[in-house]
């Protein structure tokens, strides 16, 4: 077994539905993704989970979420602690659809397309200065 097909053996498989309770969206008991404040949200590890630069949900999940209230979805990298803001209406409709044999439907589009928000998208190098106020390398 290959490290994409152990990787791969973590997700739940199409014949689970999607369901919320509590604000939290499961598959087959495994905690996908939660909507809280009309924000579909997602942590993700960019190392494992894009598929060609995207990131993709199932389409079951992204109809509990809209039934649920989220109007956009919020992604957060875990490994960079980067996070993305997307409509998800936007999502839908320049996303692409990708069928997987055992995973199911689902609908991707890649980071490019997302805007990146939070202090990561702006915050200059940190800079040390001395005790006099100049910058030290």
């Amino acid at each position: 077994m290959n490290r994409n097909d152990a990787q791969e053996a973590k997700a739940p498989r199409a014949d689970f539905p999607a369901y919320c309770q509590g604000g939290l969206i499961f598959v087959a008991g495994q905690r996908l993704a939660s909507v809280r404040d009309g924000e579909l949200r997602r942590t993700f590890d960019s190392r494992r989970e894009l598929l060609n630069g995207a990131l993709l949900f199932r389409r079951d999940v992204l109809d509990v979420a809209t039934e649920s209230g989220a109007r956009v979805i919020v992604a957060r990298d875990r490994a960079s602690g980067k996070r993305w803001r997307v409509g998800l209406d936007a999502f839908k409709a320049r996303g692409w659809s990708y069928s997987h044999p055992l995973y199911g439907d689902q609908i991707g589009l890649g980071l490019s397309e997302w805007e990146l928000i939070g202090p990561e998208m702006d915050t200059p190098e940190t800079v040390q200065l001395s005790l006099f106020g100049e910058m030290v390398r």
